[in-house]
Order: C-alpha cells, then sequence, then structure tokens
C-alpha cells in the first residue's frame, strides 16, 4: 500500500492539479494520524470488502501563494474542482470543495459557494455542463441551512443553463424537484 504521506500529496495532485513544488512550499502534515479498518459489505458487488482508511491532517502554510488561488485562498473562499468530461454521455463529476475554519473563526461561506456555482456555469455555454450533475449542486443550494444565503442559484447565469437543460431532452422538471 501506498503510504499516508504519498496517499495526501498524490490526492493534492491528481485531484487538484497542484505540482509537487506548490505542495512541499504551501502545505505541512500534522503528525498526528489516526488509522482505522472496517469490514463491509460492498454496495456494488456481492462480496464483503476489508477498508484501511489514514486520516491525516494537512494544514495551509502560505495560504498567499499565487498558486493557490483557484482554490479559494487566501480568502478560505469555497470552489468547484472538475473530474473528466462534463456533458451529454461523459462520466465527469463536479466536486465542491469547502475550506474547514480553524476553532473560533467564524465566516459565511454559502454566499461564496454560489459564487463559485456561478463562475462555473459563466466559463461554460449552456449545454455543456451535465445538466443531472447541475442539478445535484442545486440540491445542494436549496438544502435549509444554506438556502437563503446562496446568490448563485439565483444567478441568470445559472438559471441559462437549467433553462437549456429544462428545454432538451435530458432535463424534466421532475429532475430538479
Amino acid at each position: 500500500g501506498e503510504s499516508p504521506e504519498g496517499a495526501w500529496r498524490k490526492a493534492l495532485n491528481e485531484r487538484l492539479a497542484l505540482n509537487s513544488e506548490t505542495i512541499d512550499t504551501c502545505f505541512d502534515e500534522e503528525e498526528a494520524r489516526e488509522y482505522k479498518e472496517t469490514k463491509r459489505w460492498s454496495s456494488g458487488y456481492p462480496l464483503q470488502t476489508q477498508y484501511k482508511v489514514w486520516t491525516v491532517t494537512v494544514n495551509v502554510r502560505d495560504p498567499d501563494h499565487p498558486s493557490l488561488s483557484d482554490l479559494g485562498l487566501p480568502d478560505g473562499i469555497s470552489f468547484v474542482s472538475r473530474e473528466g468530461n462534463l456533458g451529454e454521455d461523459r462520466r465527469g463529476r463536479l466536486h465542491v470543495w469547502t475550506w474547514e475554519k480553524l476553532q473560533g473563526e467564524e465566516t459565511d461561506s454559502a454566499e461564496q459557494v454560489g459564487t463559485g456555482l456561478e463562475e462555473l456555469c459563466a466559463g461554460h455555454a449552456p449545454g455543456d455542463l451535465d445538466f443531472a450533475k447541475l442539478v445535484q449542486l442545486l440540491h445542494l443550494f436549496a438544502h435549509p441551512s444554506i438556502r437563503g444565503r446562496t446568490a448563485g442559484r439565483e444567478s441568470s447565469v445559472v438559471l441559462r443553463h437549467v433553462h437549456h437543460g429544462l428545454g432538451t431532452s435530458r432535463g424534466s422538471p421532475s429532475e430538479i424537484a
């Protein structure tokens, strides 16, 4: 198996497109690590699976580094990343990432997440984003804890994508409900 340090570095590289130099310059791993083994039945296959999970805490050493601006730093703004290719008959996915504030710090990041959704939609023509994935994000923003604080779901840019999806065979009102 891969070492915990190798795994978190690989994750930052593959999931957030950070190079090794940026990872070395901007991030520190805390010494404390948690290891847990569990056995459970697989949700996709009729077999029992053993999961071996290391939990590590990684702190941002240099939040002002220019390479981290796409990750919402230094302000701790939530951001969206893409895995694979989005669109009809593609298996891409959108990931919404939220920074966890240190204990005692308070900010309202719901507005910032909505802005991230608006920026994502602004960067694509209606129809370029997978409608089902867009609906998943809208459901997230409809959650009672952030519903009234998220402007992105009411944005004209976001709504153009939703209207386009409803006007094609890919989208229906029942998908948004």
